[in-house]
């Protein structure tokens, strides 16, 4: 492995707050592994619902901070499988998002066309992601799916108390969206609606790491509603670029 070199090597590991403004800190490693690959600079893709059918709200993280663009074409439009010269570049708006090593980046692709595939790629600063294939559905009638309380750690454990479980919301979470990926009864979709609660702490964005480490997010769209558990941090509007974004209040009395 070239990362090691012959002799005397040191390895560190940095840890950081659960966000900016946290005094809380700890640390639980439970295995080391050196990968002899280049820094992933893009992560957290999210695809959300636009202002209307013909539009798509792109979410993202990456490590760089400024040129951050998104590339979007038609898939017939690929030259040898490459994105061509001329393709639209969708500028973005970035922030310094609420863990510090990333960087919250948005764009809104519009004219989208029914029932078309697309690619897109991210860029920015000398580095590009993957291409993702996103496609839009028919006209007419359409399914979707919805799903409530995914709850992302809560079963994993209390850092407090020091006591951790085995992580069954993600491995459920990720069982669940493969079957919605690959499913034939499933093959009618068009977005997903989440109800609420992605995470079980709002700040923590380990637990946004593993709710959107799926390649789901990169191909359909989603519709996301903040539940409790995702208050009083700024991570949601950070992951989820929402459209048409209303608040409703329940004004009660007894009588």
């Amino acid at each position: 492995m070239s990362m090691l070199k012959q002799g005397k090597n040191t390895i560190a590991v940095e840890l950081h707050n659960g966000n900016a403004t946290s005094d809380n800190i700890w640390f639980n490693m439970t295995n080391l592994r050196l990968v002899d690959e280049p820094i992933e600079h893009v992560t957290n893709i999210c695809i959300s619902m636009g202002a209307d059918e013909s539009k798509a709200n792109f979410t993202w993280y990456s490590t760089a901070k400024d040129a951050n663009a998104l590339s979007f074409v038609k898939k017939s439009e690929l030259i040898d499988d490459a994105m061509p010269q001329n393709v639209q570049k969708i500028p973005t708006t970035t922030i310094m998002s609420n863990d510090t090593n990333y960087y919250s980046n948005k764009a809104t692709v519009t004219g989208l066309e029914p029932n078309t595939e697309y690619v897109y790629m991210m860029s920015g600063n000398g580095f590009q992601s993957k291409k993702y294939t996103f496609k839009t559905g028919a006209k007419g009638d359409f399914g979707f799916v919805y799903l409530a309380d995914p709850q992302i750690g809560a079963s994993f454990g209390d850092a407090n108390s020091g006591v951790f479980n085995k992580d069954t919301d993600t491995e459920e979470w990720n069982r669940t969206l493969y079957r919605l990926d690959n499913e034939k009864q499933f093959s009618d979709i068009s977005f997903m609606l989440s109800l609420g609660d992605q995470v079980n702490k709002a700040w923590n964005e380990d637990e946004y790491d593993r709710f959107l480490d799926n390649d789901f997010f990169k191909k359909y769209r989603v519709a996301t509603a903040i539940g409790n558990h995702d208050t009083n941090s700024n991570a949601y509007s950070q992951h989820f670029n929402i459209a048409n974004e209303v608040t409703v209040r329940s004004n009660s009395s007894r009588r």
